[in-house]
């Protein structure tokens, strides 16, 4: 019996390890007011009469491309992208393929605002995007939970 449990459970182990392992994570955000819209790669991106959306997570693979739009609120206009905290483009509407989790920002100025608002660098001074180091804690310490329920179950059963 415990041969078993013991065999499922390495079994599980495996089969998280396989199926997380092309997984990633898209998040698109804003900063300052204005919309943003993300579309599979092949698709049209139209920004319409629907609710603007502001923030957008998306779980995908690695590999597969989106477009990314940004359009501004009244009174405000679009600064750039930034990807993980730092300077990415300047143009409204951007393609990607996903490499591993990323996270991107449009940011979103008022029309009287100069540039200071971005240092020398193009890059946004903003407040540094967590890594995704913590989801990836976060699933460990769940497989190592259920890892300990198997192993006192296996005893109790035995």
């Amino acid at each position: 019996m415990k041969k078993i449990l013991f065999g499922l459970f390495v079994f599980f182990l495996g089969f998280v390890q396989v199926y997380a392992a092309d997984k990633a994570v898209l998040k698109v955000n804003t900063e300052g007011n204005g919309e943003i819209k993300v579309v599979g790669g092949d698709e049209e991106l139209v920004f319409g009469n629907t609710y603007p959306k502001f923030s957008i997570i998306e779980n995908t693979k690695d590999g597969k491309q989106f477009k990314l739009g940004a359009k501004a609120s009244e009174q405000w206009e679009f600064v750039n992208w930034t990807l993980d905290g730092r300077f990415y483009s300047t143009e409204p509407i951007i393609t990607i393929e996903m490499n591993g989790d990323m996270e991107f920002v449009a940011v979103f100025v008022l029309h009287d605002q100069d540039e200071a608002t971005t240092d020398t660098n193009n890059t946004k001074t903003s407040k540094k995007i967590k890594d995704s180091m913590f989801s990836y804690l976060g699933i460990g310490i769940i497989v190592l939970l259920v890892a300990m329920i198997g192993i006192v179950l296996s005893r109790r059963l035995l």
